[in-house]
């Protein structure tokens, strides 16, 4: 009996510790004060360990590492400064041929990563560019910038070598046997691609007869050099471009041309050939990946599943899995012999343009860039429940006791300056409003009753009752002479040379300023204002429901404010308001800053986009343009204050 009490209590803890630890990966490398992430920041790039243990993807705000045959979360590598880059049609990350040593490219250099241990190595702080490849040797690796393609000895940390003479490159491929590299780029006047003799550091030759477009691959045997092409002829009637799309094969010796292939309906940002160069496969915004006999030209299968772009593809060594990673959030694993999805991996979506959080504080709901809706367990940081958006809709805000989102129309709808309002949890539309000019994604806001929506239309902020649907009231801010006599006497004490020509700009600015962030305290009686007038720390409170101005209220320096989200507290106290760098928290009366949360740096256009403080007073929650959501612990950040 004691045995077996033994064995079940073993059992248990085998148990919870799997359970309890599947989600350990929400509490990784955390800024300060924040309790959870939720989400992993958009897909960049995804590589394949060479010996087949890892999947590594490159994101907005780390590299995650999985496991190559469950997709489990490994670890994050987070040491850039910044994000790692956004390759455009290349890789920001490469495996050395051992996977011992992994590269990743972003603004502050390449750095070098023992992955299987996560141990930073080192950086290579000169490099620019956004493509890595390492060469056969595992000791040097390729890199380039606009103009030049550098090749570092790892061992040393130096340049070994540089390929100059371009004045634009866009791509460049490395053969396996490292003796030749292919760049795409403008040499010499020419538009082209260009066969490069790595010893001699000089041209060969070049194939100016296809119309060559980024990204392009070498097969892994050598013999095949594949290039995107993307020629386009002007059609008149239609007023638009007709593109045609295909991918080029060439001889990977001498350049001469092999075979087109064609059936790509959009874009084609990313290729990848088979370890056994027998498969080909593309893919980009048309979110269908193609598979291709590499040999014959043969169109063999379209994997479907991908709702967005396909950002990234990379095949297993034994050729039997491709992994791809896409805009709509994961990474999923393909079966090349059935054809079919074996693994699927979520959580890498895009911006967060809206959050709001249940009325007992224990649910949080997200809207992303592509109208998606999320419900999230605060306790457990799960995912509980998706609706999933209509395309080309986005998100503005929620009412969550209405049981309401406000979205703004399609762009692809024929009458699309709409303001639609759905049901959070069905997505029925329960009515729109025509508006005369979209708004930003942070200037709306819902009344705290949910029977009024308020919203920016460039300089004009607006009252519309929901039901029934109508104006109840507006006004221009700048119209107001004690805000404008205010805006004028703070500017006045900072910037005396009235001469100056960006002193002269902003006092023009003063009438011509565009509203497009707004927030509703809980008790009704304000309204928080951002404008795009040229000083940046200045925001203003207004009477909820009137042209009644109260006073600004400036922003510590700290916060290089950019009017990207507000939200007040639950007791209309404190106003949080986030910027690209950080979050700053506001006393409502005085208008002093309480105190500040920094933000992991990330790249500069990755604004936080949405705040939200739970009822119970004891949560903020922001999310921002690269992604992830992050929950920060209100009652400590006011206690340490």
């Amino acid at each position: 009996m004691k045995n077996v009490l033994i064995i079940t209590y073993l059992i248990s803890l085998i148990l919870f510790s799997v359970s309890g630890c599947h989600q350990d990966y929400i509490k990784w490398e955390l800024p300060e004060n924040a309790m959870l992430r939720l989400g992993k920041g958009m897909i960049y790039d995804l590589k394949h360990s060479p010996n087949d243990d890892l999947i590594a993807v490159a994101t907005s705000i780390g590299i995650w590492l999985y496991d190559a045959d469950t997709g489990k979360e490994i670890r994050l590598l987070r040491k850039h400064i910044y994000e790692v880059h956004p390759p455009i049609y290349d890789a920001s990350l490469a495996f050395s041929p051992n996977s011992k040593m992994l590269a990743s490219y972003g603004p502050d250099g390449i750095h070098l990563w023992e992955p299987h241990t996560g141990r930073h190595l080192f950086t290579l702080i000169e490099s620019e560019g956004n493509n890595l490849v390492f060469f056969p040797d595992g000791r040097t690796l390729a890199s380039a910038s606009d103009k030049i393609i550098k090749l570092w000895d790892i061992t040393n940390r130096t340049i070994s070598k540089t390929l100059t003479g371009h004045t634009k490159i866009t791509s460049f491929a490395v053969s396996p046997d490292g003796k030749t590299i292919v760049s795409r780029s403008i040499f010499q006047g020419k538009k082209a691609l260009y066969w490069w003799d790595v010893e001699t550091g000089r041209t060969m030759f070049s194939q100016q007869n296809v119309d060559a477009a980024s990204p392009i691959i070498f097969s892994p045997n050598g013999e095949i050099l594949a290039c995107v092409g993307d020629d386009f002829t002007w059609n008149r009637a239609n007023d638009d471009f007709i593109w045609d799309l295909k991918i080029y094969l060439l001889d990977g010796s001498n350049g001469e041309f092999l075979k087109r292939l064609r059936g790509h309906n959009k874009n084609i940002t990313t290729l990848a050939f088979s370890p056994d160069s027998k498969m080909l496969v593309g893919s980009g915004q048309e979110n269908i990946i193609h598979l291709w006999d590499s040999h014959s030209g043969q169109h063999i299968h379209m994997f479907s599943g991908h709702t967005s772009s396909v950002r990234a593809l990379s095949f297993s060594s034994d050729n039997k899995t491709l992994v791809s990673g896409s805009d709509d959030g994961t990474v999923r694993f393909w079966d090349t012999t059935t054809k079919q999805q074996r693994l699927n991996i979520s959580g890498h979506w895009r911006g967060i343009d809206a959050l709001a959080f249940s009325a007992d504080s224990k649910t949080l709901i997200s809207g992303i860039t592509d109208a998606t809706i999320h419900k999230w367990d605060i306790e457990t940081g799960q995912l509980t429940s998706t609706l999933v958006g209509r395309y080309g809709e986005r998100i503005l805000a929620f009412h969550v006791g209405k049981d309401l989102f406000a979205c703004r129309s399609s762009y692809f709808e024929e009458d699309n300056e709409k303001i639609i309002i759905r049901s959070i949890d069905t997505g029925n539309k329960y009515t729109s409003i025509d508006i005369e000019n979209f708004p930003d994604a942070t200037g709306t806001t819902f009344s705290q009753d949910g029977e009024t929506l308020v919203f920016a239309t460039k300089e004009k902020v607006k009252y519309w009752k929901i039901f029934p649907s109508r104006l109840s009231f507006e006004f221009v801010p700048h119209e107001n002479v004690e805000y404008c006599n205010n805006l004028k006497l703070e500017f006045s004490k900072r910037y005396t040379d009235r001469t100056d020509p960006w002193v002269v700009g902003f006092f023009e600015s003063i009438h011509s300023q565009r509203v497009h962030t707004l927030a509703s305290s809980p008790d009704s009686k304000l309204l928080a204002i951002y404008t795009d007038i040229h000083i940046k720390d200045e925001g203003s409170l207004w009477k909820f429901g009137t042209n009644e101005f109260i006073r600004l209220y400036r922003l510590h320096p700290k916060i290089s404010f950019e009017g990207r989200a507000l939200a007040f507290s639950n007791d209309s106290k404190v106003l949080a308001i986030g910027d690209g760098w950080d979050i700053g928290l506001i006393e409502v009366d005085t208008g002093n800053l309480i105190t500040t949360l920094s933000i992991p740096r990330h790249n500069g256009s990755h604004f936080v986009r949405a705040l939200a403080f739970s009822p119970n007073g004891k949560i903020l929650a922001s999310g921002s343009e690269d992604g992830p959501i992050l929950i920060w612990d209100l009652e400590k950040i006011m206690r340490n204050r």
